[in-house]
């Protein structure tokens, strides 16, 4: 992971969870650490654990990652709650969505061809 920027050509640092290069100080985004909607994720600083529902990335590099607890002991829905990419952990794939299966000849069910009759 290095900075595109010609004035500096060392390994970011790392500061608060964000590569941040040396020379420009510009962030560098580490695709390691990104986090799919529908995983199972648990916020370091407050232990806040939820499913990751929503995904916000601001202009100058914050990612934001919005985090749906599950139902309390009331059977009520807590209120949603916005955490910076890099404070949260995966702990599981969760609800996370398989791909669809590739179709060939758009979205109706492919038909499989019975075999001609042989004469």
């Amino acid at each position: 992971m290095k900075c595109t920027c010609p004035e500096w050509d060392q390994d970011p640092i790392n500061y608060l969870g964000a590569y941040i290069c040396v020379g420009c100080g510009k962030p560098i985004k580490d695709n390691k650490m990104s986090i799919k909607l529908g995983q199972k994720v648990r916020d370091t600083v407050s232990g806040l654990v939820g499913i990751a529902v929503c995904r916000a990335e601001w202009l100058h590099g914050c990612i934001r990652i919005v985090v749906q607890p599950g139902v309390d002991k009331d059977g009520k829905v807590p209120d949603s709650c916005s955490v910076d990419e890099p404070q949260l952990e995966i702990i599981d794939n969760g609800l996370l969505i398989k791909e669809p299966e590739k179709r060939k000849f758009g979205p109706r069910p492919d038909v499989n061809q019975k075999e001609t009759p042989r004469r």
